[in-house]
């Protein structure tokens, strides 16, 4: 087991309760951003999961709830229980996908301060396992990330292109459309 369900907060509505390692001391639970990242040399989140993938190859990383299609007496929906993948599938996943970003050019490199590095790619979609696989991915390459999110129009997602000289961005679905709509409205 590597995490647990908190038991000092009540969920939201809607939701089920937070889900903490168990390593993260309670006193940190409500201030995650102060808990100390560096251990035993693992200073990028890259690194964390190299090191649990050695320790713990086959145990459960990124979790997934699907919809049951039901409602709760508050019309939220309900979800079944986490479906889990291993860090050795993520690990086999966003390999895959560091490779196809590499051998597509989906991230060219560039000369920036007299110093090689690679263009900037992009992420929108909802938090879920795929962003955290393709994020992954992303380190694998030495790149850095955008992410894009809900509340973005055409001119903040246009600008920031523009800014970051995006060439490539992994979209779900729904944001796919939303980009299709913004280059035929001369954007992006």
């Amino acid at each position: 087991m590597y995490a647990k369900f908190r038991e000092d907060k009540e969920a939201t509505p809607g939701h089920s309760r937070e889900l903490m390692n168990i390593n993260t001391p309670v006193e940190y639970y409500d201030k995650i951003q102060q808990f100390p990242l560096s251990i035993e040399g693992c200073d990028t989140l890259l690194k964390h999961f190299k090191r649990h993938l050695t320790t713990n190859r086959n145990g459960p990383f990124l979790g997934t709830r699907k919809p049951t299609g039901e409602k709760n007496a508050k019309g939220f929906p309900v979800f079944g229980e986490y479906e889990w993948q291993t860090y050795a599938m993520i690990d086999e996943q966003s390999t895959n996908v560091a490779k196809m970003i590499r051998s597509k050019n989906l991230c060219p490199k560039v000369e920036s301060d007299n110093k090689d590095g690679r263009r900037f790619i992009g992420i929108w979609s909802k938090n879920r396992a795929e962003w955290m696989t393709t994020l992954l991915a992303s380190m694998r390459v030495n790149t850095t990330v955008i992410g894009f999110f809900d509340a973005m129009g055409a001119d903040a997602v246009d600008f920031i292109i523009k800014q970051t000289e995006l060439e490539s961005i992994f979209a779900s679905g729904e944001y796919v459309k939303k980009i299709i709509e913004f280059k035929k409205g001369g954007q992006i």
